[in-house]
């Protein structure tokens, strides 16, 4: 498939629109932007831009970005921060010739994914970098497609295929939320072991118990009453964490089930849960028969990220 990626997303090189294009100063936009840099900065994956981009990505926004709202200063700042800048040097000047490429520019900046081994290229104009056709149309049906480059070592002068993937700050996250499986490095500090809920009259609030496991084995026990189902799951799980790690206050700001039809009263039902924490957001997502269990377990699921996320203190 021309839209297959063969490797773990841990490295990217970001483009200067990714940044500059929130400075039209459309008030509607500027909530996009903010969870859009926001997700993008909780990921697990190391940020790059050249030098000359880095510069020109952020002259515009120290020039501009008073206009804009605070909480959208303070993402791009976050991110800007997190970034590692490469240097252009005259070799990679030298390689950018040899790829026919719209502009310069762009063939710059694949020289230095390359460079690096970087696994993707994050960009608001992915199609600058699509040649033959089946990347064009792996764009349309998908919106990415992987840069097969062919390299040569230079000691051993063996050539390989490095594959390079292309993506809008758009379909990299629709991208890294269908990868179910979690990264072999990502490190599970919570599960959900079991859950119970007592609810009352209409006008009455709704008890949670749980328990929660934690990656030593140890069972993290907690009763706690909310104003929903839901509320009181996050409350009693949140006690269960916070008797464990100290981590910054949790808000879940959605819960929603993608688009499916349910045949059966038993069907497995999947719950997609984000929560805002540390000024970032995190999304996970859990399948279960139970509602009330598939969300508990994506809503652990986030925690998870958190702790997983080098952005985030935890004690």
């Amino acid at each position: 498939m021309a839209s297959q990626i063969t490797s773990e997303i841990k490295t990217a090189l970001v483009t200067p629109n990714v940044f500059q294009n929130v400075l039209s100063g459309e008030d509607l936009n500027s909530g996009f932007y903010r969870e859009m840099l926001d997700r993008m900065l909780s990921q697990p994956i190391q940020w790059y831009m050249t030098e000359p981009d880095y510069d020109w990505a952020f002259v515009f926004w120290d020039t501009f970005s008073s206009r804009l709202d605070r909480g959208l200063q303070e993402a791009d700042f976050k991110f800007r921060s997190s970034v590692r800048t490469c240097r252009v040097t005259p070799s990679l000047l030298e390689d950018a010739d040899t790829y026919r490429l719209l502009n310069f520019a762009d063939a710059v900046r694949l020289s230095c994914a390359i460079d690096r081994n970087l696994d993707a290229i994050v960009t608001w104009e992915p199609h600058h970098f699509a040649q033959t056709e089946s990347e064009k149309q792996s764009l349309q049906r998908s919106g990415y497609f992987p840069l097969k480059i062919e390299s040569e070592d230079i000691e051993t002068q063996i050539s390989s295929f490095l594959d390079t993937g292309i993506f809008s700050p758009s379909s990299l996250l629709k991208y890294l939320y269908r990868c179910h499986s979690p990264p072999s490095n990502r490190r599970q500090y919570f599960a959900i072991h079991q859950i119970q809920i007592r609810g009352g009259d209409e006008n009455d609030s709704t008890t949670a118990w749980t328990i929660v496991r934690d990656s030593q084995g140890n069972f993290l026990e907690a009763t706690t009453c909310g104003t929903s189902p839901l509320d009181a799951l996050q409350k009693s799980i949140d006690r269960c964490v916070d008797r464990s790690l100290r981590l910054p206050q949790r808000e879940i700001y959605r819960i929603f089930c993608p688009d499916k039809l349910i045949y059966r009263a038993d069907a497995p039902i999947d719950v997609v849960v984000s929560v805002r924490c540390g000024g970032l957001i995190f999304e996970a997502s859990a399948i279960n028969s139970s509602i009330l269990r598939a969300a508990s377990e994506a809503y652990l699921d986030t925690i998870n990220s958190i702790c997983n996320c080098p952005h985030i203190n935890r004690g």
